[in-house]
């Protein structure tokens, strides 16, 4: 789906997101619009707990982990540009991913690869 008929999407869901999976308590696939170096995109976003996105995706078998915040960005692929959001929270839900879209959106500066911020938090 081009960036043109997704706008048209939106327009008709009266949203400025689709929910590509249900929402669990440690995970959400959605897709919505944002910039990237300068023009509109089309994210395929990842959202993710911490401590989902490290025990149950990357299977780190541990009592704690010391972590931070992240944006991985990647390449395109059939739904859009593929970023990964790990945000420390206890569950992923709609105002959550809003916060999160405002902050893709607001970052001026995403390129390819990871991004870490704030403090280290043990999960």
């Amino acid at each position: 789906m081009n960036l043109g008929d997704f706008e048209q999407q939106l327009a008709s869901l009266s949203s400025d997101f689709v929910v590509l999976s249900p929402f669990e308590k440690g995970y959400l696939h959605v897709r919505f619009i944002g910039p990237f170096n300068g023009q509109k995109t089309l994210w395929d976003a990842h959202l993710y707990t911490l401590g989902f996105y490290f025990r149950e995706l990357k299977q780190i078998d541990q009592d704690t982990i010391n972590c931070r915040r992240f944006f991985d960005i990647g390449d395109e692929n059939e739904l859009g540009r593929k970023i990964e959001i790990g945000l420390h929270l206890p569950y992923v839900d709609e105002p959550s991913l809003k916060k999160a879209m405002v902050m893709v959106r607001q970052y001026k500066r995403l390129t390819y690869g990871r991004y870490e911020y704030g403090q280290i938090i043990i999960v």
